[in-house]
């Protein structure tokens, strides 16, 4: 299990992905990092802040250093909107303070919470179908019938 904390103490960054093939849900991604980080430290809160922003802070800032994008601003007037739009209608979101809710979707949120995806703010999926659905499916299984691995 690795030792984020003093990784993170010495001045060292990471960000997530789906190389290690364990998963593709990024939320559940943080919350296994948090998970792990609790059973090396035996605490419940083990980052200097609020857990969930700090995760999701540090992942998008080191991947965008990753992919080759530079400055801190996730959100900038006039350029291209990539976003995935979560249900706000969720018990678990609605019932959520503005102050908790990073922490509500961390730690709460599945797939069953995505309503869509956006890409250069044009809607990609929306009400969670894709336009293109059958298609994207009859070539997925095909490939991973080629592959031959399963």
């Amino acid at each position: 299990i690795f030792r984020m904390k003093e990784y993170y103490q010495l001045g060292g960054h990471w960000s997530i992905g789906t190389d290690s093939h364990i998963g593709l849900n990024p939320l559940e991604e943080f919350r296994m990092i948090d998970y792990r980080q609790r059973l090396t430290t035996n605490l419940r809160s083990t980052f200097t802040t609020d857990g969930a922003k700090y995760l999701v802070n540090e992942a998008l800032a080191s991947g965008r250093k990753a992919m080759g994008v530079m400055g801190s601003d996730n959100f900038t007037i006039g350029q291209p909107l990539d976003a995935v739009v979560i249900d706000s209608k969720s018990p678990l979101i609605m019932s959520s303070s503005l102050s908790n809710l990073l922490s509500a979707i961390v730690y709460t949120c599945d797939a069953s919470n995505n309503l869509g995806t956006l890409v250069n703010g044009n809607w990609i999926v929306k009400q969670q179908e894709h336009p293109n659905h059958s298609l994207i499916r009859q070539k997925f299984l095909s490939a991973i019938r080629n592959l031959g691995s399963r």
